[in-house]
């Protein structure tokens, strides 16, 4: 899949193939961060290396039509569970990332 091609999928009919675009994204290099998920990122103590490898080996995500944005299950470097929330826009743009508090 080309750049151009990905980016032209932006509305994705079921989570598969968003997953598919994600992994190819996230694989080519074609992720950009917010200036909110970078904070985030910060926070969390996260690299961004480490974000775009959680894209890159995620298995689950799912659509939030509230905030117009895809969510995304991995896992960061450690095995813990992180979240992000991205779209796509010129490749993925990730608006936000936080660990998943487990009980």
């Amino acid at each position: 899949m080309t750049f151009q091609q990905c980016c032209s999928i932006v509305n994705f009919s079921d989570a598969s193939t968003a997953l598919a675009a994600i992994h190819e994204h996230a694989r080519a290099g074609w992720v950009a961060f917010s200036r909110h998920a970078l904070e985030r990122a910060v926070e969390n103590g996260l690299a961004l290396q480490e974000i775009v490898d959680a894209l890159c080996a995620c298995v689950r995500c799912t659509w939030q039509p509230e905030h117009g944005t895809w969510r995304v299950e991995g896992e960061d470097w450690d095995g813990n569970d992180l979240v992000v929330a991205l779209t796509f826009r010129d490749g993925v743009l990730v608006v936000t990332v936080f660990r998943r508090e487990t009980t």
